[in-house]
């Protein structure tokens, strides 16, 4: 069934992504399903598992974020990453996938975030993730 249009929904194929996780890169084959009705397409085991367009798995992403906005985000790629948990990946990704979640952060602040927020106070901590304001 699709999840956009709740219409009949078929498997089309088994696609392949390759991914990047704090055990190394690891190559999937995942079931890619099409709806004719509205044209939609998606994955729905990426969806379980929280990957999105990206090719890093969430706690990939979370151990990014964590490096990315402890050091420069060269830093973070060249040495703290690989230093810390093997991954491999650039300077661009950490820089992406830092900004993203700051912005996510951004729009969903807690109510705390949200008085500090309004104080116009620069910064504030999230989870060990400063998002500038």
């Amino acid at each position: 069934m699709c999840q956009h249009c709740q219409a009949d929904a078929r498997m089309v194929s088994r696609r392949e992504k390759w991914i990047s996780s704090l055990l190394g890169e690891l190559r999937l084959k995942r079931a890619y399903y099409h709806c004719s009705a509205c044209g939609q397409g998606w994955f729905p085991w990426d969806q379980e598992v929280g990957l999105g367009a990206s090719h890093l798995t969430p706690a990939a992403s979370e151990v990014t974020c964590l490096a990315g906005v402890q050091a420069s985000f060269a830093q973070a790629s060249e040495t703290t990453l690989r230093k810390l948990c093997g991954l491999r990946i650039s300077e661009s990704t950490v820089e992406r996938t830092t900004e993203s979640a700051g912005e996510r952060l951004r729009a969903r602040p807690s109510p705390s975030c949200r008085e500090s927020l309004n104080r116009g106070s620069g910064s504030v901590t999230l989870w060990a993730a400063r998002v500038l304001t």
